[in-house]
Parts: C-alpha cells; sequence; structure tokens
C-alpha cells in the first residue's frame, strides 16, 4: 500500500465551515490579484470566498505546494521568492517561513522531512527542510547545465527528470528522498532535451520532451516519448527496461494527426520543432498519454514556420504493454480521481468542445461550450474552466467530472489555483494535469 503520508498528500485541501444554516466543504485556493497571492476557503459552486474562513497573506507564495502527513499543516513555495510558507489549515494562519532558492518542486513525505528540489544562480539543488524546526537540514547539488523536464512524487519523495542543457541527448531520472540520498540513473533508450539556434534573424528551437509518471505504490516510474518505447524504471534498484507499447487496431503513437496549425512563432522571430508528451499514472497499471507534434515547413519565399497537431490521447495498460486510442484529436488532457478530461475540436467556433472518459477509457461525455476557455481545473466532482486567465474577477464555467453537465457560470474572484488532489504542485504547466 501507499504510505498513508503520500494519500495525504495528494488529498483535497477542505475545510468544514457553517454557511446559512448547513455545513458545506469549502475548497482551499491560491487566488492572485496580480503580485501577492492568498490562501482562501472557496464555495465549490459559486467560488464564493466562504464566510468566516480566514484569508492568508501569502505573499509571492503560490506554486509548488505540499500537505502535511496528518493534513494540518500547508508548504507553498514560489519560482519569484526565495522562501517557503508554512500554514496551519485548521487555524488558517500562517506559522512560519524557511529561506530557499527558488522552489520547483516538494514533497512532504514524512512529518519531519519536507524534500525540495530548487533551483540556484547557476545550478539546480535538493534539500532536506524540517518542517517542525523550519530549519534546512542538508542542500546539495545535482549538477550544473541540467533542465529540469518533468517530476513527479514517489513514496517518499520525488523523481525528476532531468536533460542537458542545450542538447537532444539521453536524460537521467533522479530520485530524490526523505533520506537525504539524491540516486540518478541514465535512460541511454530516450532523447530528451532541446537546442536553440540563430538561422539568419530568426531563433530556431528543437526540443523533445518525454512524459513521465510514477506508481508510487510499487515504486515504479515511466518514462514516455513521442514513439512507441517506454522506460520503466525500479525506483529502489534503479533497474531500467525499454517496452515497445502495441496499439491495439491503430497506427503508430509517433505519426501525426490531422488538423496541422500553422504558427509562425513569438513575433515573427522564432520557429520550432519537435514533440511535447504528457503522462500520468491513472493506477490499475494503466497510463494516459498525450501531447503534441511540431515540424518546420517553409513557404514559396522560404519562410520557415511551426506547423502543429494533436499526438492523441492514449490509454497505456503497463500490464500487458497494449495500447489504444482515446481521441486522436487531443493534445492534453486533466486526470481526476475517477475521470480524464480532454479538448478536442469544437465544431461551433467560437467555443470549446471537451470529451470526458473514465480511467478504463469509456467515454461518459462530450460537451460544446459557448466561448474559449483555457485551462481546466477540477476538486471533488466539479470541472473549472478558465480559473486562471486573469488575475482580476472574470467569468468561469463549472462543469460535472462525470457527466460534463454544466454546473455554472460562476465569477473567479482573480487567478485561482485550486488545491486539490487532482491539481498539480509543481511549476510547469505539463507536468501536473492543468493545462493552459
Amino acid at each position: 500500500m501507499i504510505r498513508a503520508s503520500l494519500l495525504v498528500v495528494l488529498a483535497v485541501l477542505t475545510l468544514s465551515t457553517a454557511t446559512g444554516g448547513g455545513v458545506e466543504d469549502a475548497v482551499l485556493a491560491i487566488v492572485s490579484g496580480g503580485t501577492t497571492s492568498e490562501l482562501v476557503g472557496l464555495d465549490p459552486r459559486s467560488l464564493e470566498p466562504v464566510p468566516g474562513t480566514p484569508r492568508v497573506p501569502l505573499g509571492l507564495q503560490d506554486l509548488p505546494w505540499a500537505r502535511s502527513p496528518d493534513g494540518s499543516m500547508l508548504a507553498v513555495g514560489s519560482g519569484r521568492s526565495t522562501s517557503i510558507v508554512f500554514v496551519d489549515v485548521r487555524s488558517m494562519r500562517r506559522v512560519g517561513r524557511v529561506a530557499t532558492a527558488f522552489t520547483t518542486a516538494l514533497a512532504w513525505p514524512r512529518a519531519d522531512r519536507l524534500v525540495l528540489l530548487e533551483r540556484g544562480a547557476r545550478r539546480w539543488r535538493f534539500a532536506l527542510v524540517d518542517p517542525t524546526t523550519r530549519t534546512v537540514l542538508s542542500r546539495r547539488g545535482l549538477g550544473a547545465r541540467r533542465d529540469v523536464s518533468a517530476a513527479a512524487l514517489t513514496r517518499d519523495g520525488l523523481a525528476v527528470l532531468m536533460t542537458t542543457r542545450d542538447r537532444i541527448a539521453a536524460p537521467r531520472l533522479l530520485v530524490l528522498d526523505d533520506g537525504g540520498r539524491a540516486r540518478r540513473v541514465s535512460l541511454p533508450g530516450i532523447a530528451a532535451g532541446s537546442v536553440r539556434k540563430e538561422v539568419g534573424a530568426r531563433l530556431h528551437l528543437w526540443y523533445r520532451y518525454p512524459g513521465l509518471a510514477v506508481d508510487a505504490e510499487r515504486d515504479r516510474a515511466y518514462v514516455v516519448t513521442a514513439g512507441t518505447s517506454v522506460a520503466e524504471i525500479d525506483l529502489v534498484t534503479l533497474a531500467v527496461s525499454y517496452r515497445d507499447v502495441r496499439f491495439v487496431r491503430a497506427r503508430s503513437l509517433g505519426e501525426a494527426s490531422v488538423g496541422t496549425v500553422s504558427t509562425p512563432g513569438s513575433g515573427g522571430n522564432a520557429v520550432s520543432a519537435g514533440t511535447q508528451r504528457q503522462a500520468y499514472w491513472l493506477g490499475n497499471g494503466l497510463i494516459a498519454k498525450a501531447g503534441w507534434n511540431e515540424r518546420l515547413v517553409r513557404d514559396d519565399a522560404g519562410r520557415a514556420s511551426s506547423v502543429d497537431a494533436p499526438a492523441g490521447l492514449a490509454l497505456i495498460d503497463t500490464r500487458t504493454w497494449a495500447a489504444r486510442w482515446l481521441s486522436r484529436e487531443t493534445r492534453w488532457f486533466h486526470a481526476t480521481p475517477d475521470s480524464i478530461v480532454a479538448e478536442i475540436p469544437p465544431r461551433r467556433l467560437p467555443g470549446t468542445a471537451l470529451v470526458g472518459f473514465t480511467h478504463e477509457g469509456s467515454e461518459r461525455f462530450k460537451v460544446e461550450l459557448r466561448g474559449v476557455w483555457a485551462g481546466v481545473q477540477s476538486a471533488g466532482d466539479h470541472v473549472y474552466l478558465g480559473l486562471g486567465a486573469a488575475y482580476r474577477p472574470h467569468p468561469v464555467e463549472v462543469l460535472d467530472a462525470r457527466t460534463g453537465e454544466r454546473i455554472g457560470a460562476p465569477q473567479a474572484p482573480g487567478w485561482v489555483l485550486l488545491l486539490s488532489s487532482s491539481q498539480p504542485q509543481f511549476c510547469w504547466c505539463y507536468t501536473g494535469t492543468t493545462v493552459g
């Protein structure tokens, strides 16, 4: 069984509060109106702050975050501030702060240990913090000229996929644990990283970013590529096996889907080509995988532009290494505790179309919404679209995660990150399941 502390880390953060004449669960959320943020208890339907629940100023803190094993404390890091803030969620008050570098990932596997991945001026670092005394116990460098492309929670810490800066080469999987160990293994069967090069007056970027999924219960990590290869890593022994995925009644996962879109790049001064994959461990031996493929094309005048296409949403069974497509038109997904929600091209423009599946791949719903909604978050049985669209109050859509039924269109109080089991705890969109 997964250690109880990991289950608590992944639990939905809720507060029981008296409202009106009944008791409702308030979803804890980080809300920002711009520079600084607050920890707020929100009504899950109206997104209104719950009366009587204190608002906790967090300063520049937003991501990453972690919950203590007993559920009573919250640690919030930042990619903008060199500190971690601790909040007692029972009393809703700040209780301390620890100075760090910029924090990228957090894990709280046991009461007296917080595992940190932080970025210093020249290198990534691994630190252990005692959250009871709020002191840094140890800190060690993880090497220069490295980039982090993905991270995931393990039974006792973090798994981190690192690439070599300015190269597409074999990545390393780092395993950081609550005993202070930083173990690593190279994955020579995988290509990952990025290369930037000036071509004339334009910047060209080539990239390959695999997905990372972790089965914490069985101590297994999976690095999922744009092709049919998957690297399986035993997190205890660091033994690596390469698996070849067989698609059932489907073409190769590496092939591009239909519906390419030309994107001339940032301000017309940059173009890119490569592959990006997102992976997520669903349980019961299943991994969900999606992403996109991008390539360079030239017009009659020789001007380069980027053309991308969805790679599709697939379900991989690690017990048999068979896989099947759920949607060919999907480039990302959002996983809840019992559902997969993905975007598909809408028939009605402008608009947003979503499809929902069970974790086993059965389709639950298809729904088309008026308007274009960017980003998906969830808490409990609710899916929210557009929570991160602005730093001022703005409308969002709320759907039932199981049926796709429209619940309402409340106003978000600002930029909102829900602290729930299906939200990422790290500082980049495609590592977790929230997408923008």
